[in-house]
């Protein structure tokens, strides 16, 4: 959990309702947010899907409460949409387009008459690289009913992640067959802003069902990142091994 300790700009404007802005003031994008200052005690996203978003805030002061929720993209300046409220809760659909951009959800609100807007900062999704490479040997021709393979594969990899967050997660696994272990992400979950991961070593698939498939999962409140390393042997012709790369955002 972050805490922070809330900044308080008085807008001194005469007739004016706005009292004051509660910014994020640690500079950092994260989950949660505490604030010591205004009608806002807590904002807290609970979702981790960059089309989606929902979350709650607590409030503190006699009949204080929030009536709008609005997310704005947070170096450049512009709204992006408008969220739905209901009693503590806010929830709604994100519009396309912003999934690694950093965002700012501001919550207008009211305590005694008085308006104030409060900024709760959220990261973009996390961002994923890698590269890797295979090296087969001793291919094996089809024999009877055995389809071709190679008894011999080396799997290497480099994996860079930006979490934009420093409660981001990561969890990598084996989806089909077996390769080195990216430690100590594979499979525990571990949490981290950024982070560079090597794997090298040998690697093991079922000759009937010629696949390596290794899987990154990295979260925070502002979306999910999954990344894919596919490679697929082919069952009839030595050399021939294919590779692709994709991505899956929620």
């Amino acid at each position: 959990m972050k805490y922070l300790s809330s900044v308080f700009v008085a807008a001194c404007v005469s007739n004016s309702a706005l009292a004051g802005v509660i910014y994020d003031q640690d500079s950092q994008s994260n989950r949660v947010s505490t604030y010591t200052h205004g009608p806002v005690s807590k904002v807290e996203v609970v979702t981790s899907n960059s089309r989606y978003f929902q979350g709650f805030y607590e409030t503190q002061g006699v009949g204080a409460e929030c009536s709008h929720v609005a997310i704005f993209d947070d170096v450049a300046g512009y709204k992006i949409g408008d969220l739905n409220i209901s009693d503590v809760a806010f929830y709604g659909e994100v519009p396309e387009g912003n999934i690694h951009n950093a965002k700012s959800l501001r919550l207008t609100c009211q305590v005694d008459g008085v308006d104030y807007v409060v900024h709760h900062k959220v990261p973009g999704a996390p961002k994923v690289t890698l590269e890797s490479n295979v090296v087969a040997s001793q291919w094996q021709p089809i024999f009877g009913r055995t389809p071709g393979h190679y008894k011999d594969v080396k799997y290497s990899a480099s994996v860079f992640i930006d979490n934009q967050a420093g409660d981001g997660q990561c969890y990598v696994v084996d989806q089909v067959g077996k390769m080195p272990k990216a430690l100590p992400l594979h499979p525990e979950v571990i949490q981290f802003n950024t982070n560079h991961f090597t794997m090298d070593g040998a690697a093991y698939y079922d000759a009937y069902r010629p696949f390596l498939v290794k899987m990154i999962f990295c979260s925070n409140a502002g979306g999910t990142t999954i990344l894919g390393d596919e490679w697929t042997f082919s069952q009839s012709q030595e050399g021939k091994i294919s590779h692709e790369i994709w991505f899956n955002y929620r």
